[in-house]
């Protein structure tokens, strides 16, 4: 199925399609409509940004040179409406990406269900057996930080859930890293 031709020209000061009758001939090629093209420059000017401008309005997801232009225009004090309308369609944009962003919930370690403790004491398990048996050493307390930290910010990052260290946590690391230690030593490894 072919798409109908929209009739008329298209002006590019007012962002209207009109009928050929509104454009004359040399208003054709310059896609600027009899109207447009008998107002000042100044005001062809603003009008052609306050154009570009809708087209941006009506985005979903703007690139940076969008932002850009939004942010330009909006500080535009030559043209005050241009300049009025690009702050309010920027204001919208920022509203819009804030509102996408999801929110992140900070939660102890003792007050996370006890299914998801679980599950981090078993990632804790692996990270350590990891560690020891790669660096064949027990982990000072700097190295248990950032396996610590590792394991929050992939919880922070896939499921937007920061895990805020507590006593509970801290005694959670030590009754694994036992486990681990004395795993280890039952299969006949001898650790510093």
């Amino acid at each position: 199925m072919t798409k109908k031709k929209r009739q008329g020209h298209y002006c590019r000061i007012c962002g209207q399609w009109k009928a050929n009758e509104k454009f004359s001939g040399k208003g054709h090629a310059a896609h600027i409509c009899k109207a447009c093209a008998s107002l000042p420059i100044e005001r062809k000017n603003e009008l052609q940004r306050i154009n570009k401008v809708e087209r941006i309005a009506e985005k979903f997801r703007l690139t940076k040179e969008e932002w850009d232009l939004l942010e330009k225009y909006s500080k535009n004090n030559k043209y005050p409406e241009l300049k009025e309308y690009a702050a309010d369609v920027l204001a919208h944009h920022r509203q819009m990406k804030e509102d996408r962003k999801p929110q992140i919930e900070e939660v102890e370690y003792g007050n996370l269900e006890e299914e998801l403790k679980e599950e981090i004491a078993e990632i804790l398990y692996d990270d350590l057996l990891y560690f020891i048996t790669e660096e064949d050493v027990v982990p000072n307390e700097k190295q248990l930080k950032k396996i610590i930290g590792d394991i929050s910010a992939a919880y922070q990052n896939n499921f937007y859930l920061r895990i805020i260290p507590d006593d509970s946590l801290n005694g959670q690391v030590q009754r694994t890293l036992k486990t681990v230690i004395a795993d280890l030593r039952d299969e006949g490894a001898e650790l510093e």
